[in-house]
């Protein structure tokens, strides 16, 4: 099999504007411009969810690779299903109903603050976390585990026996960046879906290169590449490597030719 890609949404694909509405349409149709908002603002279970851009071309590429595209997020499923659905259809437009995709959502997690010490052990790993995303079992069968992949921007929810099935993204809750952050991290943080597909380039060739898992990969790239070990400092340093953002932008203009770089490209990473 190709692999199983499963994405968080809020904070990874998706921000919710669920205070300030106005004031963040305002500034996303100014910098953006009116056609970029109905594009990218989606409304799901009433509340307007801006989707980063890219991640529609995203899918679109991981599809016609034989991927499966999977969500999983901690929110309640109503919300879930209705922005996921939503997501889809721009993504796929009418060819969406041939395209398989899951929804998994809160009730899925393991609230490991229902177990036992002993219990919860089983699960935490690097990264505390009160809910985890466990994969093997609830996602996909067991026998998938070396061929899935969790991508999110909070690794607390990271499964003992499970990290390197991890895909991490900056930490991520609001959609434009000005002011926040250093300009090199505006431009990061924002074109997070340029990102996964120059990341995933590079998993994909380094895969068919030495013969190993999809999870073997990923490890290499993140981890391994990067002469590093996991551990709970570790930071995955290929988040600032501008040539991913670079190669994944030329990837995913093969399936939208309009997109584009919104924030000024930092210098190579050497």
């Amino acid at each position: 099999m190709f692999g199983n890609f499963v994405f968080d949404i809020d904070g990874a694909v998706a921000i919710v504007a669920d205070y300030e509405k106005e004031k963040v349409e305002k500034d996303v149709k100014k910098k953006l411009g009116i056609k970029y908002f109905k594009k990218h603002c989606l409304v799901g279970y009433g509340y307007p969810h801006y989707i980063f851009p890219g991640y529609y071309a995203l899918f679109k590429w991981l599809h016609s690779k034989g991927g499966k595209i999977i969500f999983f997020s901690s929110g309640i499923e109503e919300r879930n299903i209705d922005i996921v659905d939503k997501i889809m259809k721009m993504s796929f437009g009418d060819s969406v109903s041939e395209v398989e995709y899951k929804v998994f959502s809160r009730h899925h997690c393991i609230d490991t603050n229902l177990l036992t010490d002993r219990g919860a052990e089983k699960y935490q790993s690097h990264f505390y976390g009160q809910r985890k995303k466990k994969l093997a079992g609830i996602v996909v069968p067991e026998e998938e585990l070396p061929h899935t992949l969790l991508i999110d921007d909070d690794n607390s929810y990271m499964v003992k026996g499970e990290e390197y099935n991890f895909v991490y993204l900056r930490y991520c809750y609001q959609y434009l960046q000005e002011g926040r952050y250093r300009e090199s991290e505006s431009f990061t943080i924002f074109h997070r879906a340029y990102y996964l597909a120059g990341l995933f380039s590079k998993i994909f060739n380094i895969r068919e290169e030495k013969n190993i898992s999809l999870v073997e990969a990923a490890k290499y790239v993140q981890i391994d590449f990067e002469g590093k070990e996991l551990s709970r400092d570790f930071y995955y340093p290929g988040t600032e490597r501008i040539e991913y953002y670079i190669n994944g932008l030329d990837i995913l203009n093969q399936i939208d030719p309009a997109l584009k770089f919104y924030y000024d490209i930092p210098k190579l990473s050497e």
